[in-house]
């Protein structure tokens, strides 16, 4: 079975598939830079099972081949988890947990696709690679039968893109607001971070019209801080859509099971990388004091980076991050970021209970509300050091 989302090179016996042109037309310099192409390698860029590793039956000698020199198989999204005990339980493409999940009832939906190849074609040497960090020691299941290794070929491609920022220059007098917040796909965690932001001095988009009720039937928990929001979120639903450098011209609503934002204007490159190319949204951020970043995943397990984080650093904000426990450790051990823990509490990102990590990024967020901009202007003339800091380590792996 053909899967449009599987690449592979240097598998015995089986032709190499070049990756498509068009828009995508770069990808396989992307995707293959900084990989061995001399190996046997897989790289699958989606999400959820890979149809194509559960039904492949190899020659026994192309068998003996990828055992001898080894099969590469690359990652580019986090991984679809799930909890062996109670299977699939939320309504999204993954799923979320109420945290601290035990290691050995982890499973994955991409794994559990390699695991089968391995097991149908008597793999013996299979080193896999993901963004998701500690990626070995939250999934043990897996770890008798293949490598598991932390390696995000979607940073390394967002490192190696050939797009570059357009130079802004710094506007003068104070910030016009205290927040920035930006969305596009639907998650229930986004959902709440927009219902509490909404009502804040905050740039915020938020391009979905979905209701509380909407929100209670998705959202991974029934802590008591979500019925305390019911009047936000209808604010919020009120409002909604509410969109920053993105003209959309129809918005999702309860009834409607797609999870982005319908028909965007023509003009706007909308895609992660590409955001640049509006001026409009890097002049946003100058003109907020520190971004709410709403990173891809929240209630997992595992920690992983995108270019939502990124695209902050390169406009020079300071950041707190709507993502899953030890993000800000893997940003500091293998990237080399610095981050903010002199200027507000950063022990959210060591929080494993999900619900308990954002309401203490709701207390960070009070704490910011309740200064008045000329301190907020003080603190970030304070944070220079560490802004620049992080800003040159991001050039300098955009220009290597």
């Amino acid at each position: 079975m053909s899967n449009p989302h599987l690449y592979h090179i240097n598998i015995p016996n089986i032709l190499d598939n070049e990756l498509p042109r068009g828009k995508n037309g770069r990808k396989k310099k992307f995707i293959l830079l900084n990989l061995d192409t001399r190996l046997p390698t897989y790289v699958f860029t989606l999400n959820e099972k890979i149809d194509t590793f559960e039904t492949i039956q190899y020659k026994s000698d192309t068998v003996e081949q990828l055992n001898n020199v080894g099969l590469h198989i690359y990652l580019e999204e986090p991984l679809c988890s799930y909890n062996s005990e109670k299977g699939y339980y939320t309504k999204q493409f993954y799923e979320e947990f109420v945290g601290d999940e035990s290691p050995n009832h982890l499973r994955a939906k991409e794994l559990d696709s390699i695991l089968t190849l391995i097991d149908n074609n008597k793999l013996t040497n299979v080193k896999v690679y993901t963004c998701d960090y500690d990626v070995e020691k939250y999934y043990p299941f897996y770890i008798n039968k293949m490598t598991l290794i932390t390696d995000d070929i979607f940073v390394k491609r967002y490192f190696h893109s050939q797009y570059r920022p357009p130079l802004l220059t710094k506007t003068k007098g104070p910030f016009k607001k205290k927040f920035i917040n930006l969305n596009w796909r639907y998650t229930s965690p986004r959902h709440l971070l927009a219902t509490y932001l909404n009502e804040k001095d905050s740039y915020l988009s938020w391009p979905h019209k979905k209701s509380f009720r909407y929100l209670k039937e998705h959202v991974w928990t029934d802590d008591e801080t979500i019925d305390k929001l019911e009047d936000s979120a209808m604010i919020l639903y009120h409002k909604s859509p509410m969109t920053l450098d993105i003209s959309i011209n129809q918005t999702d609503s309860d009834d409607e099971k797609y999870q982005y934002p319908q028909n965007p204007s023509e003009g706007h490159d909308y895609r992660g990388m590409g955001y640049y190319k509006n001026l409009m949204l890097p002049a946003l951020y100058n003109d907020s004091f520190v971004a709410i970043v709403s990173e891809s995943r929240f209630a997992q397990p595992t920690a992983n980076l995108s270019e939502k984080t990124l695209q902050v650093i390169l406009n020079k904000k300071p950041f707190i991050l709507l993502a899953p426990p030890f993000t800000l450790k893997y940003l500091k051990e293998d990237f080399g970021f610095k981050t903010f823990n002199k200027f507000w509490d950063e022990s959210y990102d060591e929080e494993v209970i999900h619900i308990e990590r954002m309401k203490k990024i709701f207390s960070i967020i009070d704490d910011i509300q309740n200064k008045p901009i000329s301190e907020l202007q003080d603190i970030y003339t304070q944070m220079k050091e560490i802004i620049d800091h992080n800003h040159r380590q991001l050039m300098t792996k955009l220009n290597d």
